[in-house]
């Protein structure tokens, strides 16, 4: 245990340099960014809600992890021994202890079922030169009585950006983004975007302002206007990584089109991992083209063109219901995600399309014993009552709903040995799974299978395809690699598929 309340911790002699007041780390930290330095920030520069706080007796340190069985804190204050110093767990999967603590700076790690990890609400982090740590250690700072924190997020923040982009329609996209929030006094969040794509030759804008109301975390209300190279795909890849596909190989694994409109919603927050919202959107859809073949690599070889929309206005509300207990986003081990969503276009709400859309998706991490870990997806939709104004008269049916609105799979991000978007419908069922391994550190093998179909209610019924692979990665999944092939016997066997990712699919 931590030892009585009076018992301050000190900091053990000669561990760590003692050129560390708490204000120059706190400085240092957000000046040096993740360069050679020895302390770094996060790459938001802010610390989560559940970064170490001040409380009567002590420092309180937290984490959340639902699928935990033992979480325990190791640090100089215990001589870095896992067994000396564990957390108790509360509701939702929150585990939390107080520890006495002196005046100083404290490096520290918790152990999760035997893991040695940073403190994921704390970007304070500081290399460890005696090695107990094994490299780097998440680091607080107490002085004055007072923790020296990072910045929570929601507190006084603004935020300035410059980004890039390339596909085959934009070309080169330069993007700006100014954003200033003070949730922490409820002021409302202000965000204004412009952008300028060189192969459309045309500005495009984002400005929006959400309001919270009653707390921080309680209700969120809002609204944006908006001209964009939208896209459906965003699920597939993300921004970074298609842009490098598209500029190195030549692969764009995203269709576009001009969406131009208003968008308003609401969110309330249902408790620490859950959130209702409401939106209405609209917006005009236009088809754009395809603006360039060039890529760094690839000879001769010709992008897809960009397929025509259907152009029109498009009115809907949507409410959707999200639910997240992972541990980490980008490469979560433990926890689940579920998000469930019902969308009305069209109808009483006006524009020139309508249909009903409801879909599902839910995401599981499972870590079965130490470097061994079971993912999986599962994922359905349809969509029902397509309406479209033409010029004899009215369509419905699967025909009536835009061709930008329909569900699709194949490819990246949903079936890695079917084509690109060769399955399309009104129906969607997607499940995936994947075991992973570590080999050695650092380093992990993957079997995966995919399994899936799209297809038009009324035309024919569920016909689920499989495919399966191996892969390899990394432990933090930046680099991943599948070899992917149909195992249905089926007749558009298009042999084997070889994919590079720098993110994890789901």
């Amino acid at each position: 245990g931590a030892g009585p309340a009076d018992a301050k911790l000190a900091p053990l002699p000669g561990a760590y340099p003692a050129d560390r007041s708490g204000p120059q780390l706190l400085q240092r930290t957000l000046e040096e960014g993740s360069g050679t330095s020895k302390r770094w920030a996060r790459s938001d520069g802010t610390g989560g809600p559940l970064a170490p706080v001040r409380v009567d007796d002590g420092v309180l340190f937290r984490i959340r992890d639902e699928d935990a069985r033992r979480v325990s804190i190791v640090g100089d204050f215990n001589d870095w021994n896992e067994n000396a110093t564990r957390l108790r767990r509360t509701r939702h999967g929150l585990w939390r202890t107080v520890l006495p603590l002196k005046e100083g700076t404290w490096p520290y790690l918790f152990v999760v079922d035997g893991d040695w990890i940073l403190d994921p609400d704390n970007p304070l982090v500081e290399a460890d030169p005696s090695g107990d740590a094994g490299g780097e250690a998440s680091v607080v700072e107490l002085r004055h009585g007072e923790v020296i924190a990072p910045r929570h997020s929601e507190f006084q923040e603004g935020e300035f950006a410059l980004t890039g982009s390339y596909d085959r329609v934009n070309e080169v996209t330069l993007a700006s983004k100014l954003r200033y929030e003070n949730r922490a006094q409820l002021h409302p969040e202000l965000t204004v975007g412009t952008s300028y794509s060189f192969g459309r030759e045309r500005w495009l804008y984002s400005v929006g302002i959400a309001q919270p109301v009653f707390a921080s975390e309680a209700l969120d209300v809002g609204i944006r206007v908006y001209r964009a190279t939208a896209t459906p795909d965003e699920h597939r890849m993300g921004d970074t990584e298609n842009s490098l596909a598209t500029f190195f190989f030549r692969e764009d694994w995203r269709d576009y089109h001009e969406a131009e409109g208003i968008a308003a919603f609401a969110t309330v927050y249902l408790g620490p991992v859950t959130r209702l919202t409401g939106r209405w959107k609209g917006e005009d859809h236009t088809s754009v083209s395809k603006n360039t073949d060039w890529g760094l690599f690839g000879g001769e070889k010709r992008m897809r063109a960009n397929p025509a929309v259907d152009e029109g206005e498009l009115r809907a509300v949507a409410v959707e219901v999200d639910v997240d207990t992972r541990n980490s986003v980008r490469n979560p081990t433990r926890g689940f995600y579920a998000r469930t969503s019902w969308e009305q276009a069209g109808g009483t709400f006006g524009g020139d399309f309508g249909f009903r859309r409801a879909t599902a998706e839910f995401r599981r991490y499972l870590k079965l014993s130490r470097g061994h870990f079971f993912d999986f997806r599962l994922a359905a939709g349809r969509m029902d009552d397509g309406e479209r104004g033409a010029s004899g008269g009215v369509i419905t049916g699967f025909d009536a709903v835009p061709v930008q609105e329909r569900f699709y799979l194949g490819g990246t991000g949903t079936m890695r040995a079917t084509q690109f978007k060769s399955l399309s419908g009104d129906r969607m069922l997607l499940g995936n799974a994947e075991m992973r391994v570590e080999v050695f550190k650092d380093f992990q093998a993957v079997a995966f299978v995919d399994l899936g179909d799209s297809w038009i209610d009324g035309a024919r019924n569920a016909d689920l395809k499989t495919d399966a692979g191996i892969g390899f990665q990394d432990s933090d999944a930046s680099f991943r690699l599948n070899v992917a092939k149909k195992v249905d016997g089926r007749p558009d066997d298009d042999g084997i598929f070889v994919s590079a990712r720098i993110q994890r699919m789901f």
